[in-house]
């Protein structure tokens, strides 16, 4: 005889409280390092994004914040579709698709020197990498 065990689906509160755990710890080290590369020269001034801004700390906490909002409910609408498993197994690839295609933004940076092209690529897997590791454990 075999027996099935339900699989309860993450509720609302416990999704968004991962969500906001991981926000909060990819926030953190990325403002560490973008206050590091800046002392360090690594976003000067004349390196301006497509929109013709200079890359600065609250644009780099704004997307973070989008990104966590976005994930959050990528990851709600895929576990009420979806089983537990195959929704963090999604969600997993999803994100790791995602951030392979946020691998190629900082070379749209005009002026950017390579520090400032490689600290924005860790700041993209610090908060791809939080919110993965968290929002499955919601």
């Amino acid at each position: 005889m075999v027996t099935k065990v339900k699989v309860q689906k993450p509720a609302i509160p416990s999704i968004v409280r991962q969500g906001a755990i991981a926000a909060g710890i990819a926030i953190v080290v990325n403002a560490l390092l973008y206050f590091i590369g800046a002392a360090l020269g690594a976003f000067p001034a004349d390196a301006l994004t497509p929109m013709g801004v200079p890359v600065d700390v609250t644009a780099i906490l704004g997307i973070s914040v989008v990104a966590t909002v976005a994930a959050i409910i990528g990851y709600f609408v895929l576990t009420r579709l979806l089983s537990v498993a195959r929704a963090q197994q999604i969600f997993t690839i999803v994100a790791v698709l995602v951030l392979l295609g946020m691998a190629t933004t900082p070379f749209g940076i005009t002026n950017a020197p390579m520090m400032q092209i490689v600290l924005l690529e860790v700041m993209h897997l610090v908060m791809g990498g939080a919110l993965i590791y968290f929002l499955v454990k919601a």
